[in-house]
């Protein structure tokens, strides 16, 4: 009896020993913003096949871009992609405007050096839970990084199951000391755009266009207008910085866009940020009913469309000329200006590619394999 219990003793020290030497024993629970695990996921073993980029043009040379590909994290420049760490299919990403951190979800909002390093949570499930309104509860919505800072703005959706009801709030969470604080409760808030030179923070709710400071003070509207949306959801005008920060250009549909074949046309706005009034810039023709699905290049002197016949991006200078931008089979919505003349875009989901106006494109990366799980999801910084 007692070499039975001496033996059964001593396997139970191994285990122990076991568990210890490979870092399996439960740990104690720690606070949310005291991160001390760096890779919570397994060690990445399988790269997929990363076709060579061609030399870029010069004006390009700095473009950095980070994009999710089959269930990985993946940070490239100057024709080399690297994998970083593990992500869920449907992630988000934002790459700071040095190129240096990624901020991406993986069941909550986790930041990562651009070289592999410093993986850690910002934002997890019990950051969520102190949010309100905690019935029916929430969760990360939008987020994006305050230029020339380690900090990110961010805001939240309703847990109601339906995934797009904004809780218009707005709230700041910096990466390196994890702290965050509310800059504007439930209902004061909207869909955000952040000034290039982070000083301002312009707001957009289903009524008002509003600016106010990155600290949250000195908020005010600067333009009231009305697009009624058919349903449940609202229309949220998207605005666009000047690169001076000191204007923004933003298009407001007609109000009877969303129920008819309109003939009434699209306003662009110019805002100013010194308290002048807002003028009209251009009126270009509203679209198809229900759905504008220009994307417009930096400065708004043209703007890409998506043709759902063709599936195919088209440059449009004045709202009436087509001029073919992409190959066939570009993916919907996974299309971004670079400058004035260079693009990025997804086509056909597993092919990442670089496009230049009035010449071919070059891909930065294509699928060689067959069944891996292709994103559709980057942010880039040049």
């Amino acid at each position: 009896m007692r070499k039975k219990k001496l033996f059964l003793f001593l396997i139970s020290v191994g285990i122990f020993l076991l568990l210890v030497a490979c870092g399996q024993l439960p740990s104690e629970m720690v606070p949310t913003l005291v991160i001390t695990t760096k890779t919570p996921y397994p060690t990445l073993t399988h790269y997929p096949t990363i076709s060579p980029t061609p030399t870029l043009p010069a004006s390009l040379a700095s473009v950095r871009i980070a994009f999710a590909y089959d269930r990985k994290l993946w940070f490239w420049q100057n024709g080399i992609a690297q994998a970083l760490t593990n992500v869920n299919e449907d992630a988000s990403i934002n790459l700071s405007g040095d190129g240096k951190v990624i901020a991406f979800t993986r069941d909550g909002l986790w930041v990562i050096n651009s070289d592999g390093s410093d993986e850690h949570l910002l934002l997890g499930d019990e950051n969520f839970e102190q949010i309100e309104p905690k019935d029916p509860g929430v969760e990360l919505h939008n987020f994006d990084w305050i230029p020339n800072t380690r900090r990110l703005l961010f805001d939240t959706i309703l847990s109601d199951g339906r995934g797009m009801s904004p809780t218009d709030d707005l709230y700041v969470v910096d990466a390196e000391t994890l702290q965050w604080k509310l800059l504007r409760k439930p209902g004061e808030g909207g869909k955000f755009f952040i000034s290039p030179d982070g000083q301002r923070v312009a707001i957009t709710t289903p009524t008002q266009i509003c600016l106010m400071d990155i600290d949250g003070s000195n908020y005010h509207v600067v333009m009231d207008y009305s697009v009624p949306f058919p349903s449940d959801y609202a229309y949220y005008a998207a605005p666009t910085w000047s690169p001076d920060s000191q204007f923004l250009t933003v298009p407001i549909p007609p109000e009877d866009f969303y129920y008819t074949a309109t003939t009434s046309p699209t306003v662009v706005w110019r805002l100013p940020v010194d308290g002048t009034p807002p003028t009209i810039i251009s009126q270009l023709p509203a679209g198809e009913s229900g759905y504008d699905n220009r994307i417009w290049s930096p400065s708004r002197q043209h703007f890409a469309i998506w043709l759902d016949e063709t599936a195919t991006y088209h440059l449009d200078t004045d709202g009436t000329a087509l001029n073919a931008l992409t190959e066939e089979g570009s993916s919907r919505r996974q299309f971004a200006w670079i400058d004035e003349m260079h693009f990025i875009y997804y086509l056909s989901r597993c092919q990442l590619r670089l496009g230049t106006i009035g010449t071919s494109s070059i891909s930065i990366y294509a699928s060689a394999e067959a069944d891996v799980n292709c994103s559709s999801m980057f942010d880039f910084v040049k």
